[in-house]
């Protein structure tokens, strides 16, 4: 989805860069380069020039040096980072994403707005508007004729996140004061309570998931207009559990929701949510997840992997535990994942950890019983890797 933010220009530079990754000392003949990429020489030192520019501007000249050594292209990084750092600073200045920013803040007025606004020609804008909707309807999203973000809402927000997530990190005043607030205040409610191996940066993924699930139910979506949405937990145990009970007071609170259920369906989202984080760790609780789809899934999974190892009780129950959380993740939060410039070179997965591939192929492999699970072998690759 990134790539759809970015201009030709930007991608023939990232894609220049990732291809010197790819060589050993990161240097290769430009006559090779000129080949392998299929551009031409006035292209390749356009590009080039281009970079050394970027590089300047985005203060990355410590980090990456492009230039010709002889009859080679030579590429040098300082290890502290590479592409995907520049290819994220190229799309948070894009005018695609700023535009897709306005929509979801939902303060995209028109095409003829944006385009006077931003000093940007009309077609432009709408040609841009038009592939974003392209793009978005793969995943069944779209972008109304009110230039409203529309769809499954946990895709919406998953979706979002993830963006914001990658491009903002910890700088969250891309959100206003009434949302980093309460958040912020759910979170050192929380925090107390997270699980000892719940990482800082799963922390930043969860200021963003709720700032933009705290955005959206205020301007009106709901988890509960969709039954797919639904999840299903232990409904007694989670009415006992301190995080869930906590999570729906400041719904309460925060949110201003009418109903009772879709209150009960939002808290519930966000306590899916810290538990395939990993926030929440406790087996009783993911024990006590009766939706048929996992389960089904996860009977799958270990009748194949029975026919491979002997597995003691206690075994075969921690890893229906943990294919249960990987399970709600691939369901719900998939969109959590999405990033469609990594060019993961799987060659050492494939001699070294076989066993990822036979995962990946195990879980997506019967698609009558797994239903939708069945598309996703790509995503289940991904996260194990």
């Amino acid at each position: 989805m990134f790539k759809l933010f970015l201009d030709k220009p930007a991608q023939r530079k990232l894609e220049l860069l990732r291809y010197l990754e790819t060589k050993p000392l990161l240097i290769e003949n430009h006559e090779k380069v000129l080949e392998e990429l299929d551009i031409s020489y006035f292209l390749l030192n356009k590009s080039m020039e281009e970079l050394s520019h970027d590089f300047v501007d985005y203060g990355l000249t410590d980090e990456f040096q492009l230039f010709f050594e002889g009859n080679n292209v030579r590429l040098i990084e300082s290890g502290r980072g590479n592409s995907t750092i520049l290819g994220e600073m190229y799309v948070r200045h894009s005018f695609g994403f700023l535009m897709l920013q306005e929509i979801f803040f939902e303060t995209f007025e028109s095409v003829n707005d944006y385009a006077i606004k931003n000093y940007i020609s009309h077609p432009l804008v709408y040609q841009k508007l038009k592939d974003m909707r392209t793009r978005l309807a793969d995943k069944e999203l779209t972008v109304t004729k009110e230039f409203l973000l529309s769809g499954e809402e946990g895709s919406v927000r998953g979706l979002v996140t993830i963006y914001f997530t990658k491009l903002y990190g910890r700088a969250y005043s891309v959100y206003p004061t009434e949302i980093t607030k309460p958040v912020e205040e759910l979170i050192r409610l929380l925090e107390p309570k997270f699980a000892a191996s719940f990482t800082g940066f799963s922390e930043t993924k969860l200021q963003h998931f709720l700032s933009v699930s705290l955005i959206r139910i205020k301007q009106g979506w709901r988890m509960s207009e969709n039954k797919k949405s639904q999840l299903t937990f232990n409904k007694k145990m989670l009415e006992t559990n301190d995080f869930f009970r906590s999570i729906f007071s400041w719904l309460e609170k925060e949110a201003k929701i009418d109903t009772e259920k879709e209150l009960y369906s939002e808290a519930q989202q966000i306590f899916a949510y810290l538990v395939v984080e990993g926030a929440i760790n406790e087996p009783e609780l993911i024990e006590g997840v009766t939706l048929k789809e996992i389960l089904a899934l996860n009977d799958l999974f270990l009748e194949e992997l029975g026919q491979a190892f002997i597995l003691s009780e206690n075994q075969l129950k921690e890893i229906r535990r943990q294919l249960t959380v990987l399970h709600l993740k691939v369901k719900y939060f998939k969109e959590e994942n999405i990033d469609d410039n990594n060019n993961l070179d799987v060659t050492y997965f494939m001699k070294c950890i076989q066993n990822i591939f036979c995962f990946a192929e195990i879980t997506s492999k019967n698609k009558k019983r797994t239903s939708k699970f069945g598309s996703q072998k790509n995503f289940y690759f991904f996260i194990m890797c």
